[in-house]
């Protein structure tokens, strides 16, 4: 079995057609690193920019509470450093949310690109690794049996005391160590050449994700060796198999995650914008319907006796528009997330979910960054709520709306910028969220594609009669 590995890696190592393709790859790994790297520092400079512009306005704004509370501030996630691995879309993903201490206003993208040039597939470790590696590794397995078969050799191997076990553990140790050498030449390339070039830090708070990321990609790369195995054990002829593995490989990379995309916009209602701004409209006269009269009149009395109900009111409204937009927000989540989970049928959509899972890109880009807007809003109000009863001359009813609030209500009283809570504190200071979750579940299942694969290859090759 190691003679046989030892000479596939050496066949391996010595094919012009695979070291054409290993240079290919690493020449994308190369590009990624220079790519990510000059948009990493261009991304970081607008955020830095953005801190301190929101910094500066926020300070001018502790003059009064009041004043603070209605000051609405861009909650703008940091970029990713691991955005090289899994981009997720976050050219046209939003990545900012307009707030301030009583709602979240609205969700938008802070950019720099040109939304009217044509979209281009992210060079993000998901293409290197999902297209380009594994059609490497099906171009270098097409012919690991079929080709033997085709020449005569394999009579020859097994009648040598070799069995097929052996057989087939030792060209699938051979393949799998040529194809992970070039892995992992690919990945070391392309963290120095970011290192060099000032890109992400790897440091303690990315290396964890970068290692899930780097077991991934092997999975699916190994998932597709063993495929290529599978299929050039069934078939009489090189060729034939070669042209199977290309009509799996499309469908696999680029028509399922196409047709998955299809089936959850037609399975999962997304209701227009037009539609949520009427419904949202219909429950504020609902709620002002329900209120007192005189909730919806300020006579400029913050201790009249009605001006509890208007607080009630107002709060009940802002919750109730937060509430709508969220449900809007979940829905086009869902659809993502049911796209996903189509297309992780294959190694490749496993692998994008993945990925984009470790990174906390695309839609878990998302879904962090609204949580992380819903627990500062939390956290400037009741900052709010507790700086205002520290003063004893007002009524305690901390309510207002987009730029407006009633005054004396509230403390109207000046307050330290350096206890107001920061948006910056709910990432690391590398730019990623404080709690992730890791793909364990995706790790599993591409273990199970694995199996899946390993078993039909050795299989179909015991059911081969040399005879």
């Amino acid at each position: 079995m190691l003679n046989i590995a030892r000479r596939q890696i050496v066949e391996g190592l010595r094919d012009a057609k695979f070291l054409f393709l290993a240079a290919v790859v690493l020449l994308a790994f190369l590009s990624n690193a220079i790519v990510f790297s000059d948009s990493y520092k261009a991304k970081m400079e607008d955020y830095k920019l953005h801190q301190l512009e929101t910094h500066r306005l926020l300070q001018a704004a502790c003059d009064n509470l009041q004043t603070l509370a209605i000051f609405i501030q861009k909650f703008v996630q940091p970029p990713s450093p691991l955005e090289f691995i899994a981009e997720g879309g976050s050219s046209t993903m939003p990545n900012a949310v307009e707030m301030n201490t009583f709602a979240r206003w609205s969700v938008e993208y802070q950019q720099r690109t040109n939304d009217h040039l044509p979209a281009l597939p992210a060079f993000d470790w998901v293409f290197i690794v999902g297209v380009l590696m594994t059609l490497l590794a099906i171009l270098v397995s097409y012919a690991a049996v079929a080709g033997e078969k085709q020449d005569g050799t394999l009579r020859l191997v097994l009648s040598n005391q070799v069995s097929k076990l052996q057989l087939f553990a030792g060209k699938a140790i051979g393949l799998l160590i040529v194809l992970l050498i070039c892995l992992l030449v690919g990945v070391t390339l392309n963290l120095v050449t970011m290192q060099l070039l000032g890109g992400p830090p790897i440091d303690a708070d990315t290396i964890q994700p970068i290692s899930w990321a780097v077991a991934l990609s092997a999975l699916a790369v190994s998932a597709f060796v063993l495929l290529g195995m599978a299929v050039s054990s069934m078939a009489r002829h090189p060729a034939i198999s070669l042209v199977i593995l290309l009509v799996i490989w499309v469908l696999a990379v680029f028509a399922v995650p196409g047709i998955a995309r299809l089936i959850s916009e037609q399975t999962v209602e997304v209701k227009s914008q037009a539609a949520v701004r009427d419904e949202i409209s219909a429950k504020m006269e609902e709620l002002q319907a329900g209120s007192p009269r005189e909730a919806g009149n300020w006579n400029g009395n913050p201790f009249d006796p009605h001006i509890p109900s208007r607080a009630k009111l107002w709060l009940d409204q802002l919750a109730a528009r937060m509430q709508f937009f969220d449900d809007w927000n979940a829905s086009k989540m869902r659809q993502v997330q049911v796209s996903n989970a189509l297309a992780s049928v294959t190694p490749y959509g496993m692998l994008m979910d993945g990925l984009q899972k470790t990174c906390t890109s695309g839609v878990y880009g998302f879904m962090q960054l609204n949580r992380n807007a819903i627990q500062y809003r939390r956290q400037l109000y009741q900052f709010t709520v507790n700086m205002d009863k520290t003063d004893n001359e007002t009524p305690h009813l901390v309510y207002g709306s987009y730029s407006y609030c009633d005054p004396g209500v509230f403390s109207q009283k000046p307050v330290a910028f350096s206890s107001v809570p920061k948006a910056a504190s709910l990432w690391t200071s590398s730019g990623l969220p404080l709690e992730r979750e890791w793909p364990v579940p995706q790790l599993l299942v591409m273990f199970g594609f694995n199996l899946l694969a390993g078993l039909a290859a050795l299989i179909a090759l015991l059911r081969y009669d040399p005879r």
